[in-house]
């Protein structure tokens, strides 16, 4: 194959010109069948895979790689190959930088001769025929040479004497492509000329065929237009007299518009007083029938209040009835107490009345002024908790009359119990002054015996009895407030009111301690402020991240230990939205504190601080305690604005005599801090008002004079 791809290359017809463009067009050619997977390079591979081809040895083709190979990387370029090839067969392609060898006059004749003679051999001489191709061939023949290597010389001398035949038959094949070539060219020259007269015959032809068809149509087209004409003329004249017959028929069916214009006006009319009347008969049934649904649901909204109502008056008297119960042991266990002191003193006494015999057998004169001093009446301290006992109650009687006091007040008991219609507030007033006014009778006489006896040290037994039995009376106080208040709310309690001093498993650990008072704290707020994850966050220490709206009012009760004291705190959840605003001004009514709640991140809810506030002012007592909290911290990112936030509500707080914090119910921040400040303030304001109504007047006691 590479004999018929550069065989082309030494025919003495051709130009020089022309067959150096042969020549590089070969060279061309026979780097792309080398490199037949497209590389773009030859290596000594592709070069071998010719060797079929070439009838060479491997080892001649490999020197002929290296040959071509000037700079040695491994791979030829199409331009190496090119100017490689140039180099073989003629084409002027020196390097610049070419040492020249330079030999004795002997040996270039030698030279010369052998290397003609080797052109005549291989048949390279008649078809080379440039000087520079030869002097290149020569060039590379000679280098061979001296490298004492023959057999490359001789793979060299048949590489060219394949590509001189190649040559040879190429340029063969050459003349006689050119031969057939102009033998084609003449016999298309013929053929052309006898189609250029066949066409124009044709053409001729055609002309006239298409005269004769174009005259034969004009006449039948003349004829059918004149034909058309008459037809078009007849046509008017019926049209003429169809717009005649149109007209006027026209002008009859306007005179019947304009009368059915008149009778659809009319009944246009008719039809609006008639859609008039339907869309009253249609409000009016809307109306009737919303009137009914109302009265339906106020027919189930006050069965369903009055079961509340039911079920609220039942709790409250079950929960009194435990309260009182608790206050009935304890007066059965002061009762008992008493019973021993009782015994004790009458022991006290017969000494006391012994140890008087003998004195006044061994002193009947000094002393007979004074026997009647042996037994001095006792008299009791004064106290303004009389202002809250029944004026009738018995100032003077013995422990046996208590007794039956006490008993009265079982009996009392059991009469509230069968009695569950009544008022509870009033009950348990009524129960309150009984349970102080037997407590005052049984710490008088108390008193009176210990002071008898033990002088100084019964009076500080008679204090800390008043003491409990004022601890009682509060508490007791704080159940009736607490009573009363869930009766007047409109929402039941989630959570029981026995559950008052249990919160999160403390009734595990404090299940004999209970709370000394019990605060009503009211949350209030727009909606979606954090009220509710507020009051979980305090009550189970956990963030709960979705909570549904509050409807009207949700109640938890957490206890809190402020001081050494365990305080029950009730914590009304109140709904922010606006339709829930009157329902929410109801459960003001005896708070003993009000959290305002706002969302740092919403302007719009700091701004409805003022408004609250007002409703809260115009609601509760002057003596309520008023917190101000500004949640969801936690989501704010300037600073700067939450600043400028807290400055005012730090303000409003001032104006309005409130505490302030900031917190967050996710993360928990300053949450309890805020409750524990609220409870301190709640005890402060309680404690001062205990102070002002249940203040212990000491009295002096008078000592008995006795002449000697």
């Amino acid at each position: 194959m590479y004999e018929t791809e550069t065989g082309t290359m030494g025919s003495s017809n051709l130009t020089v010109g022309e067959l150096e463009d042969m020549q590089y067009k070969k060279s061309r050619e026979l780097f792309i069948l080398c490199d037949k997977e497209g590389k773009g390079f030859v290596n000594k591979y592709d070069l071998q895979r010719l060797q079929p081809e070439l009838s060479l040895p491997p080892e001649a083709l490999e020197q002929v790689f290296d040959i071509l190979d000037d700079d040695k990387n491994g791979y030829l370029t199409l331009k190496e190959f090119t100017e490689g090839f140039h180099r073989f067969i003629g084409i002027p392609a020196v390097p610049p930088h070419q040492e020249e060898l330079v030999y004795g006059e002997e040996n270039e004749e030698i030279e010369d001769q052998a290397f003609t003679d080797m052109l005549t051999t291989i048949g390279a001489k008649d078809v080379i025929h440039d000087d520079g191709s030869i002097k290149h061939i020569k060039e590379l023949w000679v280098q061979l040479r001296r490298e004492d290597d023959p057999v490359v010389v001789e793979n060299f001398e048949d590489f060219l004497s394949k590509i001189t035949k190649d040559l040879k038959k190429k340029q063969d094949d050459l003349k006689e492509l050119e031969t057939a070539l102009k033998v084609k060219t003449i016999k298309c020259d013929d053929e052309v000329t006898k189609l250029y007269e066949e066409m124009e015959y044709q053409i001729k032809q055609e002309k006239e065929a298409i005269l004769n068809k174009e005259k034969t149509k004009e006449s039948n087209f003349r004829e059918e237009m004149e034909k058309e004409l008459y037809d078009k003329e007849y046509q008017l004249q019926n049209l003429i007299t169809r717009q005649k017959e149109m007209e006027q028929k026209l002008k009859d069916i306007n005179y019947s518009e304009m009368e059915a214009k008149t009778t659809n006006d009319r009944l246009a009319k008719d039809k609006d007083e008639l859609l008039y009347k339907l869309k009253q008969s249609q409000e009016c049934i809307d109306e009737q029938h919303s009137y009914i649904q109302q009265l339906h649901q106020q027919q189930k909204d006050e069965k369903r209040e009055r079961s509340k109502i039911a079920l609220k008056l039942t709790e409250g008297i079950a929960i009194e009835r435990e309260s009182l119960v608790k206050q009935l042991d304890h007066l059965r266990n002061i009762n008992r107490k008493l019973q021993d002191d009782k015994d004790e003193a009458e022991a006290r006494r017969d000494q006391l009345l012994n140890l008087q015999d003998e004195l006044s057998e061994a002193s009947s004169k000094e002393c007979s002024s004074n026997s009647a001093l042996a037994r001095p009446k006792l008299k009791k301290r004064g106290s303004i908790l009389a202002d809250y006992f029944n004026p009738n109650a018995r100032s003077n009687g013995n422990l046996d009359e208590d007794i039956e006091s006490d008993d009265c007040f079982e009996d009392e008991l059991t009469s509230i119990q069968e009695v569950e219609d009544e008022d509870v507030d009033h009950m348990s007033h009524k129960i309150l002054q009984n349970g102080l006014k037997n407590s005052n009778n049984k710490t008088g006489k108390q008193k009176r015996l210990a002071f008898s006896k033990t002088g100084s040290q019964s009076s500080i037994s008679v204090v800390e009895d008043l003491e409990s039995t004022e601890r009682k009376k509060n508490f007791a106080q704080s159940e009736k407030d607490r009573i009363n208040s869930s009766q007047n709310c409109d929402v039941r309690p989630k959570t029981p009111m026995n559950s008052l001093v249990v919160s999160n498993g403390e009734r595990a650990g404090e299940s004999a301690k209970t709370p000394e008072r019990v605060f009503k704290i009211v949350f209030v707020g727009d909606s979606g402020v954090g009220k509710s994850s507020f009051i979980h966050r305090f009550c189970h220490d956990d963030f709960q991240p979705t909570f549904a709206a509050t409807i009207g009012v949700d109640f938890r009760i957490k206890s809190i230990e402020v001081g050494g004291h365990l305080f029950a705190l009730q914590l009304w959840d109140t709904a922010g939205q606006e339709r829930f605003r009157s329902i929410t001004k109801q459960y003001f009514r005896k708070a003993d504190g009000v959290l305002i709640m706002y969302d740092v991140t919403s302007e719009h809810s700091l701004i409805n601080v003022r408004n609250w506030l007002t409703s809260v002012n115009e609601t509760v007592d002057p003596n309520t305690v008023i917190v101000i909290v500004g949640n969801k911290t936690d989501l704010y990112t300037d600073y700067s604005e939450l600043s400028k936030q807290y400055k005012v509500a730090s303000r409003l707080a001032q104006e309005n005599n409130a505490l302030f914090y900031e917190t967050s119910a996710k993360d928990g921040s300053r949450v309890f801090e805020a409750m524990h400040a609220m409870a301190c303030v709640l005890k402060e304001k309680e404690d001062e008002e205990l102070e002002k109504v249940l203040e212990l007047k000491s009295e002096p006691v008078k000592k008995s004079s006795c002449c000697r």
